[in-house]
C-alpha cells in the first residue's frame, strides 16, 4: 500500500479526493467550474483557497478535518452564482446545520473516494447552492434522497 493511500483510509487524512463517476455526473451538471481544493498529493495543504476570490461557478470537496467550518462559511458567504459542495454528513455538526437552507442530496451508501481501496467511513452529501434546484435534483436523484429544510 503507498503511503497517501494509507492516510486516505484513516482519519490520519483530512482529504478525500472525489470519485471519478461523481466528478464526471458534477462536471456534466456544473460545465466548466473552479476548484479551490484540486486533488493534490496527500499531505498538500490546501487553505490557500480560503483566501481566494471564488469565480461564479464552484465545486468544493473541502478537507474533512478541523477547517471545514472555515470551507463551509466561505462557500455559504462568497459571492458566486453556482456552488456545488461534497462533504461528510455530519448533521450533528454546527458547520452543517447551515447547510439546511440549500437543498442536500444524501448519498446512498458510502462513496469510495479516489485512491482509496475501502469505501469511505462515514456518509456523504451534496449540497447545492444556485438557481438551477430542479436541475440539480434530476442530475443527482439517483444519488439519494433531496432534502431541504421547510420549518426552522
Amino acid at each position: 500500500m503507498r503511503p497517501h493511500q494509507k492516510a486516505l483510509e484513516t482519519s490520519a487524512s483530512d482529504r478525500w479526493f472525489t470519485p471519478p463517476d461523481l466528478l464526471a455526473e458534477i462536471r456534466t451538471f456544473l460545465g466548466d467550474y473552479y476548484d479551490p481544493c484540486p486533488a493534490r498529493n496527500a499531505g498538500e495543504r490546501v487553505e490557500s483557497g480560503l483566501w481566494q476570490a471564488w469565480p461564479s461557478v464552484v465545486f468544493v470537496n473541502p478537507p474533512y478535518g478541523r477547517v471545514i467550518g472555515r470551507w463551509i462559511v466561505k462557500a455559504m458567504t462568497e459571492p458566486i452564482d453556482e456552488l456545488l459542495l461534497l462533504v461528510p454528513a455530519r448533521t450533528d455538526t454546527a458547520w452543517f446545520q447551515s447547510l439546511y437552507d440549500y437543498p442536500i442530496c444524501f448519498v446512498r451508501g458510502r462513496l469510495r473516494f479516489n485512491g482509496s481501496t475501502q469505501n469511505a467511513p462515514f456518509p456523504s452529501a451534496l449540497v447545492y447552492r444556485g438557481p438551477r434546484v430542479e436541475a440539480f435534483c434530476r442530475a443527482f436523484a439517483h444519488r439519494g434522497p433531496i432534502v431541504r429544510r421547510i420549518a426552522a
